[in-house]
């Protein structure tokens, strides 16, 4: 994938000004966790969750912004709606609980469905350019086995029933939080989710080297799905965890956080605020973060970077992209897409991993605690969709990506020339 995932970047336009994934630092090699995360223009948001202590905070002085655009009413429409499960009194087991639940998703009557009413963001073209390594060759079951390498998870789909074998430990609660989105896409369009098998890594750093599999006689690269990617490496992006929450330092489920966001944007004025930005992060994740630290306002110096008009646009780009093209309809509509495109590049029929476990929204919510039942709860889909999923847009052509990648390098050449100078300018003032 050329180019950072915008589904993956925009997520963290509003989570990552404020809170940080704190995965522990020494990647396994020096590559970015979350493509032009830390470049991107952040959203205005207001910080209403419980953050981890441990890590320092910047304060960059930053002209007020304007407030988030409205989020329209949703369309209404007749949606089959299912109270909350029962959780089991008796010791059963996962396996036994996913077996024995009651059918909790009514899908709407032929005649209640609507047709997808618009086309997918274009983002989702990159979906075709994460899998197009496979499209000529297609995926073995020998491909998807060299992944468990650094997987954390197998998940193997049969018959619409999700199977899970757990190789190692994730970060805090990264996989749970994935396979339990994976389980509400189920529930969102059942039935329509095709037979597959993945590897699913939850670490930051992509691994999978494109330079390891352009030279001649190279096997095919093994197909790895994580939550970022960049343009040297192969790995296929999937939406970040945190959609559905995370837990350990209260970040709620991105339906009920943006609904606070805009609560809190309403009830203070942008303009009414104290032009001050807040980054609150893990800064040894990447090194570009240390100029963050660098940038931090104090009582005796101030930047007087007072670029109003700028930072006006840039909000309001940045909020109605967040509000309208990552919205959990887009998220599910994307997973939706890249599971089905990536199904259709199997060349086998997946079976049940020995030693897997059966999972469904039931088993993994009933045996949960805390904010993590929580946020499960809040996040559970309770009714299947009454529309199809959007229309995926063409692929990229070659001279499009040459185009952005081009794009990309000449901005980024700007970017260190102000950089050279300014330290030219400082040297010479010394």
């Amino acid at each position: 994938m050329g180019e950072t995932s915008p589904i993956i970047m925009a997520r963290n336009l509003i989570i990552n000004p404020i809170v940080d994934h704190q995965t522990p630092p020494s990647p396994p090699q020096s590559l970015p966790s979350i493509r032009k995360a830390e470049q991107a223009p952040a959203a205005a948001t207001t910080n209403q969750t419980t953050m981890s202590q441990a890590n320092p905070i910047v304060h960059l002085r930053a002209p007020p912004l304007q407030p988030l655009p409205s989020i329209p009413e949703p369309e209404q429409a007749p949606e089959a709606i299912v109270p909350p499960f029962a959780c089991p009194s008796g010791n059963q087991t996962g396996n036994e609980i996913c077996r024995s639940a009651n059918p909790t998703l009514s899908i709407p009557a032929p005649s209640l469905s609507r047709p997808h009413s618009s086309s997918c963001p274009d983002y989702f073209r990159w979906i075709h350019e994460d899998l197009r390594p496979w499209k000529s060759t297609g995926i073995t079951r020998k491909m998807v086995e060299r992944a468990r390498r650094t997987a954390n998870f197998r998940l193997v789909v049969l018959n619409g029933k999700a199977y899970v074998q757990r190789y190692c430990h994730s970060f805090q609660t990264r996989d749970v939080f994935t396979i339990w989105g994976i389980l509400q896409l189920f529930r969102r369009y059942p039935g329509r989710i095709p037979d597959l098998d993945l590897m699913f890594d939850c670490v930051d750093w992509p691994i999978v080297r494109a330079s390891d599999y352009r030279r001649r006689n190279a096997s095919a690269p093994p197909p790895l799905f994580r939550y970022c990617g960049d343009e040297s490496t192969l790995d296929i992006v999937f939406p970040d965890w945190s959609f559905w929450g995370w837990a350990e330092i209260n970040i709620k489920p991105w339906e009920v956080l943006t609904s606070e966001l805009k609560d809190g944007n309403d009830r203070v004025r942008w303009m009414d605020r104290e032009p001050y930005a807040y980054w609150k992060g893990n800064p040894a994740v990447a090194t570009t973060r240390q100029d963050l630290l660098r940038c931090n306002v104090s009582e005796s110096h101030d930047w007087n970077a007072r670029l109003y008009a700028q930072a006006q646009a840039i909000g309001k780009e940045a909020s109605n992209f967040i509000l309208e093209k990552v919205k959990m309809d887009c998220v599910y509509d994307y997973m939706f897409h890249l599971l089905n495109e990536y199904a259709k590049l199997l060349r086998y029929k997946p079976t049940i991993p020995e030693g897997s476990v059966e999972l469904c929204a039931e088993s993994m919510a009933c045996s949960a605690n805390g904010l993590e039942k929580k946020f499960m709860t809040e996040s559970l889909v309770r009714s299947a969709s009454n529309s199809s999923p959007c229309m995926m847009p063409p692929p990229y052509s070659t001279s499009e990506v040459r185009m952005i990648a081009r794009r990309k390098a000449n901005a980024m050449k700007k970017l260190e020339m102000w950089e050279q100078r300014a330290r030219e300018s400082k040297d010479n003032n010394v």
